[in-house]
């Protein structure tokens, strides 16, 4: 038997040993280090969760019709053989991201008027409150107007903030009742659903038009589904799922009505001209 091949296995297996519980010795003193970093984390990861407004994204779709299929013409043989759509769906995007068409939506659904509940820490944009909001005046005359209203024992309260901090007090359910100079009067109010909502009041901001149309334009995505499709996607998002809901379909509403707006143009641009050519013809037979 050679002895200079036999090892001594147990003295190898005795060393790896003794260095594991040497490393793991030196780590082990830190570790108060380890547990307060891992706390630390946890309580940041927590008050991100709890505090932070999470984001609701919306997507619809729309379909392009070519306007050129309401109108009485004719196919051309090249329109027979093309499968290619004539849809310039550049255009149409930039239809729908346009002001005119962004702003129509502002002002049907009264967008530059918002409501938040405002908790503890953080306010939340919300659709549904407990009251209803009856404007006294235009929309445009009150721009970067905000306001707060907090339930009282008795009815509710609203704070002016342009007018030193003004102060107004409501009993009941509605302020047409009492004499203010506030620009709307507030109707409905539910006391039991507010309270239920275990809020802090509520603020009633309004915002010039231009910033809500361009903060809008800014949160709208436009894209085309597929290369040789005639399919819009619309992407928006929001701290209100319904909010983005409401915005999107009023957005589609008002671009429909753009196209048929277009198409009666064009149909009383062609009928003017057919009368007018029977007008000629008509003179010269």
């Amino acid at each position: 038997m050679n002895n200079t091949d036999n090892f001594d296995f147990n003295q190898i297996v005795s060393e790896d040993s003794y260095n594991f519980k040497k490393e793991m010795a030196r780590y082990f003193y830190f570790w108060k280090y380890f547990l307060a970093s891992i706390i630390f984390f946890l309580l940041v990861s927590f008050v991100y969760l709890r505090y932070t407004s999470k984001i609701y994204s919306t997507t619809a779709k729309i379909k392009i019709i070519d306007k050129t299929e309401s109108l009485l013409e004719m196919p051309s043989a090249s329109d027979l053989i093309s499968s290619k759509t004539k849809i310039n769906l550049e255009n149409e995007i930039e239809v729908i991201k346009s002001s005119p068409v962004i702003g129509q939506v502002v002002k049907n659904k009264r967008l530059q008027m918002s409501v938040y509940s405002i908790g503890e820490i953080m306010e939340k944009l919300i659709v549904n409150y407990p009251f209803e909001i009856k404007l006294k005046l235009p929309l445009d005359s009150l721009p970067n107007y905000s306001y707060r209203l907090k339930g009282t024992t008795n009815g509710f309260e609203i704070i002016d903030f342009q007018n030193d901090s003004k102060k107004y007090s409501f009993n009941g359910s509605s302020t047409r009742n009492f004499k203010h100079d506030l620009p709307f009067e507030i109707i409905n109010f539910n006391q039991k659903k507010y309270f239920n909502e275990k809020v802090e009041g509520y603020g009633i901001l309004f915002s010039p038009l231009e910033e809500i149309i361009a903060s809008l334009k800014e949160t709208l995505k436009v894209s085309q589904v597929g290369k040789a499709s005639e399919v819009i996607e619309l992407e928006f998002e929001s701290a209100n799922g319904q909010y983005s809901r409401i915005f999107l379909n009023e957005l589609i509403s008002v671009f429909n009505m753009d196209g048929i707006n277009d198409r009666r143009l064009i149909h009383k641009r062609t009928i003017d001209f057919v009368d007018e050519r029977y007008a000629n013809l008509t003179l010269e037979l």
